[in-house]
């Protein structure tokens, strides 16, 4: 639930593998968000590495996907969609056209955690 995960994405993913059964549901879908800048230096983007590969190895996680996107990008596209058409968002294990969605979608979208180191 978006605003509940205050914690890292670590402890995201800690929470997400304690609900997990990988008996009777293959299809549980971890979302996250993160900022592009997060992402910028070679140490960070080896956390996440480390991060996923933990998920799935550790905690037998079965899908996460990310969204790197800063949240004044996606209120830049909600706002000027003409200008964002390109932009595209992952929701629930496929990926679509942020300005294609509904504004309920995008709001909940904009509202994710955007997930820090």
């Amino acid at each position: 639930m978006a605003g509940t995960d205050t914690r890292g994405p670590t402890a995201v993913m800690r929470s997400a593998a304690k609900i997990i059964d990988i008996h009777a549901n293959r299809t549980a879908v971890l979302n996250q968000k993160f900022s592009p800048a997060l992402l910028s230096t070679r140490e960070n983007i080896m956390k996440l590495a480390t991060m996923i590969r933990t998920f799935f190895e550790d905690y037998l996680g079965w899908m996460v996907q990310y969204n790197i996107v800063s949240r004044e990008h996606l209120l830049a596209a909600k706002a000027h969609p003409e200008e964002h058409r390109d932009l595209l968002v992952r929701i629930g294990g496929y990926s679509v056209y942020f300005v294609e969605i509904s504004p309920a979608l995008q709001d909940e979208i904009i509202a994710r955690t955007e997930q820090e180191f």
